[in-house]
C-alpha cells in the first residue's frame, strides 16, 4: 500500500561550491521533523591487508545483519569500543563506499534520496563528558565556532 506520505520530498535551491546541493533551511526542517529512519539486514565489509612476510588481503565484517529503528526524538548507539557504534552512523549517514555494503537504509518507508548524503549528519563525541555538560547541540556548537582547526578542516561554524 502507498501513500504521497510514503516518499520524502526535499526540494533543493542551489548549488555550494564544491558542486553538492545545498537545500534551503524549510527543506531541512521537512526532513527532520517527524521521519522515520529504518535499517534492516546491514551489513558492511572491508578489505583489510594482513600477515607481516606475506601480505594478503582478507575481509573483515564489520557489521553483521544489523536492523533497528530511529524515531524523532532521543535516540543512542551504545556498544563496546570497537563493536561498530561509529561505522552504523557513517552508514546510515550514507557516508560509507558502498562497496562491501548490503542492506537497506529507509526514511519513512521509502529508500534515501540520492543526496541523503548531503542533509544527513551526526555529531561525534570528541570529548568525553564535554558535550553532556554543555546540555544541547547548541552551545556545543557555538562553543567549536570560536575555534579553528585547520588540519581537520573545520572553520568557524554557525548554526
Amino acid at each position: 500500500m502507498s501513500s504521497s506520505n510514503d516518499h520524502v520530498l526535499v526540494p533543493m535551491s542551489q548549488r555550494n561550491n564544491n558542486g553538492l546541493p545545498r537545500m534551503n533551511s524549510r527543506a531541512v526542517r521537512t526532513l527532520a521533523e517527524g521521519d522515520v529512519l529504518s535499517f534492516h539486514h546491514i551489513t558492511y565489509r572491508v578489505k583489510v591487508k594482513s600477515g607481516f612476510l606475506v601480505r594478503k588481503t582478507v575481509e573483515k565484517e564489520i557489521l553483521s545483519d544489523i536492523n533497528g529503528i530511529m524515531k524523532p526524538g532521543l535516540n543512542a548507539i551504545l556498544g563496546p569500543t570497537g563493536g561498530g557504534k561509529s561505522s552504523l552512523l557513517d552508514v546510515l549517514a550514507a557516508r560509507k563506499d558502498p562497496k562491501g555494503l548490503s542492506g537497506d537504509v529507509l526514511i519513512n518507508g521509502a529508500p534515501q534520496p540520492a543526496h541523503f548524503k548531503c542533509c544527513s549528519g551526526y555529531v561525534v563525541q570528541l570529548f568525553s563528558g564535554l558535550l553532556v555538560n554543555l546540555r544541547t547541540i547548541g552551545p556545543w556548537l557555538s562553543w567549536l565556532q570560536y575555534f579553528s582547526i585547520p588540519r581537520y578542516g573545520f572553520t568557524a561554524l554557525q548554526y
